[in-house]
């Protein structure tokens, strides 16, 4: 009896190593699933951080743009640009929408910048609306060609493309894309010949512009404004 139990011990002494072997290697597989778990979830975060840092610089770079057949004008003198302008008329859009009696007023910042002060009435909740921003020339400062912003480090393209290159005394205005349009005067009111020629013209620098409805802000004039 003795001679044959002692196999059977060895046997199960082996079993057990075998066994505890065994365990030790699946507890040193399951530590490692957190490591490499961690390391892919560590990759996929840069990965997407990645991903929104292009598209956060696509946005901003395409709100920045020039509409296509959009031209700023040249010779450019900001100096004369400063002031209050009136609008005289608009595409419409949510952020003016329901203001009426609108004047944009341009001031020189301390940084060499622009300082924007838009105001508008609400017609629905019968008082005065401000909005303050400012603005940067995009390329060179004899170019009517700015970034505005009113919040953030988000900017809007700012595009003067016809001008009253004598006195100033009116202009065309777009934004980064055809869905932003403003006539702009020196005085609150436009003679009615004045604005049908500056609405021509958006008409053919903006392909499908006649599609979309003005927002006329003036009223009849009677003081005569020069033609270019």
């Amino acid at each position: 009896m003795v001679k044959g139990y002692r196999p059977e011990k060895k046997q199960n002494v082996k079993r057990t190593s075998r066994v505890h072997r065994s365990s030790e290697s699946r507890d040193k597989r399951v530590s490692l699933c957190p490591v490499t778990c961690n390391v892919r979830h560590y990759g996929d975060i840069i990965m997407m951080r990645k991903i929104f840092t292009a598209l956060f610089i696509f946005l901003l770079v395409s709100c920045v743009g020039i509409p296509e057949n959009i031209t700023p004008v040249d010779n450019f003198n900001l100096e004369k640009y400063l002031g209050k302008w009136y609008e005289i008329a608009r595409l419409d859009h949510s952020f003016e929408r329901g203001l009426s009696k609108v004047t944009a007023e341009y001031t020189l910042r301390s940084d060499g910048g622009v300082k924007v002060l838009n105001r508008g009435y609400s017609d629905i909740e019968k008082k005065w609306k401000e909005a303050e921003g400012k603005a940067y020339f995009v390329q060179e400062s004899d170019r009517g060609y700015l970034k505005v912003s009113f919040f953030g480090p988000f900017y809007g393209s700012y595009v003067v493309f016809e001008i009253d290159e004598v006195n100033y005394q009116y202009s065309l205005v777009c934004g980064p894309d055809r869905s932003y349009l403003w006539i702009l005067s020196r005085n609150p009111a436009m003679p009615e010949e004045l604005k049908a020629k500056l609405v021509d013209k958006a008409k053919r620098y903006c392909q499908m512009l006649w599609m979309m409805s003005f927002i006329s802000v003036s009223v009849p004039a009677k003081i005569k404004q020069p033609l270019s």
